[in-house]
């Protein structure tokens, strides 16, 4: 809900009436004194003249209370329900639960109900999110699952020999279980909470290597072949996180870009250092790069071509970059192909560490 410049505040009233009541209190005490002794001043003590300055003094104090109170108590009144209600049903689970504040409330009314609302819209987007993964480990829990018990019967019963082509392929079902349990594992991580990090002196290079010489066997199957050009980018990270990025994205290109030559850069920039993953397959439309590091998100032809992935992979990318005060990005005019990777400082000092 956006809050309308044109509502008042609640806090201007109150002062306003307070300057009100205090210009008022001064203009009784001085003038009205004085007013009163050269009037009657031949017929009252000066003393008693006091008296009834005193009365209006405290009559104008008591109407401005009674003002400010009453406009209080309106307009707390009038949006405190529509809050308790709405905060009501967000707490029993309806998180499309909306704040309607009253047409003519304060400013102050109309930011609490703009911020529940907008709470309330986050935790509705997150629900969404959770069944969405939930539905996506389902199936394919489910279908790995269906594969490998049939195949297990049918080796009690005798229907299928256990050869050598029939094992390999459970054990690559039995992989894919493997991958499902490590979604859930960095699903915390993807959601954009910042990792504890083992802060190191560490060289992009030489941690790219480490990856890329432990991955290109696996790689094999998808047809990708590895192209290297890393130069020295010293900086200061968790080189298992460091690892965990690049693994992610040579994950992402055996799954979208299968055939492909994959080149993995290291190099300085400024103050920063970048590791980058250029892939030569079909790439990302540009009206879709700006959600690429959401989570749960895959592009209209990721879809088609892997069905069986839940859209996590560059959303770690981006929280690992953001936990070392860096960023993930996708390089712009890449032509063919897709370039992505993750920029960080040379010098970061107030990373948080373990």
């Amino acid at each position: 809900m956006a809050r309308s410049d044109n509502k008042k505040s609640l806090q201007k009233v109150i002062i306003r009436a307070l300057i009100a009541q205090t210009l008022l209190g001064f203009f009784i005490s001085f003038p009205g004194s004085q007013i009163l002794v050269d009037v009657f001043g031949d017929y009252i003590d000066p003393e008693l003249a006091q008296i009834p300055i005193l009365i209006l003094l405290v009559t104008s104090g008591l109407i401005a209370a009674i003002f400010v109170g009453r406009v209080l108590a309106r307009e707390i009144g009038s949006v405190l329900p529509p809050i308790a209600a709405t905060t009501r049903s967000i707490a029993a689970g309806d998180y499309s639960a909306r704040v309607n504040a009253p047409p003519r409330s304060f400013e102050e009314a109309a930011a609490v109900t703009a911020d529940i609302n907008t709470m309330a819209e986050c935790l509705e987007k997150l629900e969404a999110d959770l069944r969405y993964l939930n539905s996506a480990i389902a199936h394919e829990a489910r279908a790995c699952l269906t594969v490998l018990i049939g195949n297990l019967h049918a080796f009690s019963t005798g229907v299928l020999e256990p050869t050598p082509d029939v094992l390999a392929r459970m054990i690559g079902y039995a992989s894919s279980l493997t991958t499902i349990v490590g979604d859930i594992d960095n699903l915390g991580l993807s959601s954009g909470v910042k990792p504890a990090l083992d802060i190191k002196e560490i060289d992009l290079a030489v941690e790219a290597e480490t990856v890329i010489s432990s991955m290109e066997y696996d790689l094999m199957p998808a047809s990708i072949t590895i192209e290297r050009d890393l130069s020295p980018a010293v900086c200061f990270a968790d080189p298992t996180r460091i690892q965990q990025v690049l693994r992610a994205l040579l994950d992402n290109c055996q799954v979208h870009a299968p055939g492909s030559t994959v080149t993995v850069q290291t190099f300085e920039e400024e103050d920063w250092v970048v590791l980058l993953c250029k892939d030569t397959g079909p790439g990302l439309p540009a009206a879709e790069r700006d959600r690429a590091f959401d989570r749960f998100w895959r592009g209209s032809d990721s879809r088609k071509r892997a069905p069986e992935g839940c859209g996590l992979g560059l959303a770690i990318v981006n929280s690992i970059a953001i936990a070392h005060h860096g960023k993930a990005f996708i390089a712009p005019d890449c032509g063919r192909g897709f370039d992505v990777g993750i920029r960080l400082p040379k010098h970061a000092t107030n990373i948080k560490t373990i």
